[in-house]
């Protein structure tokens, strides 16, 4: 069962916080589960929880460690976020990503209130600046984002996929193109926030990006892809491709290009 893996790792209470928790912190809270659970499957150490104040899973790794803070948006996040009766809009979905990673990993304080991060960088007790640092999103309520470039457009200033063809209609590349600003229908603002591109998320080492909730048909395993941070100070040193999809670097070499033009 996935608490009797999970309990030795477990911050203290945390069976009594999912017991009495609201359906949305009851999904967040079973979404760091899955996780734990999936990388000591795969033979990796955890470190014991002793605080609520640090990120939710720590991964020990030689003489380093490997920190997760897992995220599970829902439609009360904000007003930007789709109801069950909305129209589907991707965009929308992505700029609900790409907040989560503004609001938790942001090393400046936003408005006047610290971050996550910040207050784990200050205490210089949780994640230092030599250490890998991941927000692990699970989207299983964002209905429209599936593949690897809807990963990648939540991390890369919004960048989308551009085809191109020849007159005849054969296709001759693919690539990215920057795309600054979204039209977010509720508030009707723009949104410019360029995430990997800036160098204030150089500490975030990449997103770990989880399509769905539980087993597939057919008994499938769930869907984990991992996007790296091409310009992060701390890469991910784990082999964590036999049970995560990882996006290659090579994959993404077009990104560095943006970045220079933006």
């Amino acid at each position: 069962a996935l608490w009797d893996k999970y309990e030795n790792f477990a911050p203290k209470g945390f069976k009594v916080q999912v017991s009495n928790c609201k359906d949305e912190e009851f999904e967040s809270r079973i979404w760091e589960m899955l996780l734990a659970n999936r990388v000591i499957e795969n033979g990796f150490e955890l470190e014991k929880n002793d605080s609520d104040f640090r990120p939710d899973i720590c991964v020990k790794n030689k003489d380093s460690k490997v920190w997760f803070e897992c995220y599970l948006p829902t439609p009360g996040d904000d007003n930007n976020l789709l109801t069950e009766n909305s129209v589907v809009n991707k965009d929308e979905n992505i700029a609900c990503c790409t907040s989560a990673i503004r609001k938790k990993c942001s090393p400046e304080k936003i408005k006047g209130k610290e971050t996550q991060y910040f207050n784990w960088l200050s205490s210089e007790k949780f994640v230092k600046e030599n250490e890998t640092f991941i927000l692990a999103i699970n989207g299983k309520n964002l209905r429209r984002l599936a593949g690897n470039f809807d990963v990648i457009s939540i991390a890369y200033s919004l960048v989308k996929e551009q085809y191109n063809f020849t007159d005849t209609m054969d296709l001759i590349s693919t690539g990215f193109e920057y795309q600054p600003k979204i039209f977010k229908r509720n508030d009707k603002k723009r949104v410019i926030d360029k995430c990997f591109c800036d160098n204030k998320y150089s500490h975030l080492s990449g997103i770990l990006y989880a399509k769905d909730w539980g087993p597939a048909p057919n008994n499938a395993r769930p869907s984990y892809t991992y996007l790296p941070n091409l310009f992060a100070k701390n890469d991910l040193e784990l082999d964590i491709s036999s049970f995560f999809s990882v996006i290659t670097r090579d994959d993404l070499l077009s990104i560095k290009e943006i970045r220079d033009s933006i």
